[in-house]
């Protein structure tokens, strides 16, 4: 037969009378118990690594050496255990030192013994708890980490030889537009599929906040001229939508105007939203990008098509699919990462009347 340990506790109290009482009672339920008098005594046995305490009851009151808060403290930085503090005086000063430590929570001496074990039970319950939610991290971490690396280096490697060694051919005159045209699509499908990785792992050190900020200075033109090249082939445009551009709200020609910000998230910001705008839309349809300076710099995308309003206050959330078809509810999600990591302002408005979406995004960038 197999014997259950029993659950260890150190009991932390100056008043000797009460520790023996409630050591006691304790035993009595079945736990094992140490006592110690002091808080420098527990800091001891704890991490002198004698006898391992899956729970330590700290009396607030501890009259000589170290405070409990300390004591507290500086086992807490070095073994994950949980605590709870008795007292006999309640006290709102008391109160306010437990919130500076994580603890869970607090005992009245006085109270009859069954608040404490339950007491103890709901303690030794939260505690496990987090260690499972813990454990579950660590393998989605472990998870997370293996698909980067499969990404990076498994498909990465082999889609920019694909890439390459279709460029090469396209430029050989040994071959027939039919085959050339193969090799295009074999070409923009590469790039495609390269895109799409890089914007998962780009999402991955977004949501993680791991991602490294790097500023340069960019001209208006530059941003939108790169955006608009991403959409000229088939595999991002299939339906081959058109893009009508307009500068405060007319076609006026796009100003020379000039801002600081990381190249690579604007980028992949605009062509986000334009891209959700594209697929939203039906063939012949047209997508507009207005793009606003008022002291600072403004993105508007309309599109016809409403969102449903069963999703417009989820819209943001990941897996949250659109109206689209085949959508798989990162494109919003993924735009409001790259906001929220810009220091932008991310929203929409759909006019039900007019049936169309228009998504904006205040950047906060000044001309410079």
């Amino acid at each position: 037969m197999i014997k259950l340990t029993a659950t260890s506790i150190l009991l932390v109290d100056s008043d000797t009378e009460f520790s023996r009482l409630t050591t006691n009672i304790l035993v009595s339920n079945g736990y094992d118990v140490s006592t110690v008098f002091s808080g420098e005594k527990a800091i001891e046995y704890v991490l002198s690594l004698r006898k391992k305490y899956d729970l330590i009851i700290i009396d607030i009151n501890l009259c000589t050496g170290i405070n409990a808060i300390e004591c507290a403290k500086i086992i807490l930085n070095e073994k994950d255990i949980p605590i709870i503090f008795s007292t006999s005086l309640v006290n709102s000063n008391y109160l306010e030192l437990i919130e500076n430590v994580i603890s869970y929570g607090f005992i009245i001496k006085d109270n009859p013994y069954t608040a404490l074990i339950n007491a103890i039970k709901v303690a030794l319950k939260l505690h496990n708890h987090k260690l499972k939610i813990e454990e579950k991290h660590f393998h989605h971490q472990k998870i997370k980490d293996e698909t980067d690396r499969i990404l990076k280096h498994d498909l990465i490697t082999p889609l920019n030889s694909i890439i390459g060694f279709s460029e090469y051919l396209l430029c050989s005159e040994d071959f027939d537009e039919p085959v050339k045209e193969s090799l295009s699509l074999i070409k923009d499908s590469g790039l495609y599929m390269l895109r799409q990785i890089r914007n998962t792992l780009c999402m991955h050190k977004l949501e993680e906040q791991s991602y490294s900020l790097s500023f340069t200075t960019l001209s208006l033109e530059e941003i939108i001229v790169k955006v608009l090249k991403s959409f000229s082939n088939k595999y991002n445009n299939p339906m081959e939508i058109a893009i009508s551009i307009g500068f405060n709200n007319s076609s006026d020609t796009i100003p020379e105007l000039y801002f600081y910000t990381d190249k690579d998230l604007i980028y992949r910001l605009l062509s986000n939203l334009l891209k959700n705008a594209i697929e939203a839309s039906k063939k012949s349809e047209k997508v507009f990008l207005n793009i606003v300076y008022d002291a600072e710099l403004t993105f508007h995308i309309t599109n016809s098509g409403c969102i449903p309003e069963s999703i417009r206050p989820y819209l943001f959330e990941k897996y949250v699919p659109s109206s689209k078809k085949n959508g798989n509810g990162l494109g919003m999600y993924s735009a409001k990462l790259i906001s929220d990591t810009l220091g932008a302002e991310i929203g929409f408005h759909c006019d039900d009347q007019a049936n169309t979406t228009t998504m904006y995004v205040n950047t906060h960038l000044k001309n410079i």
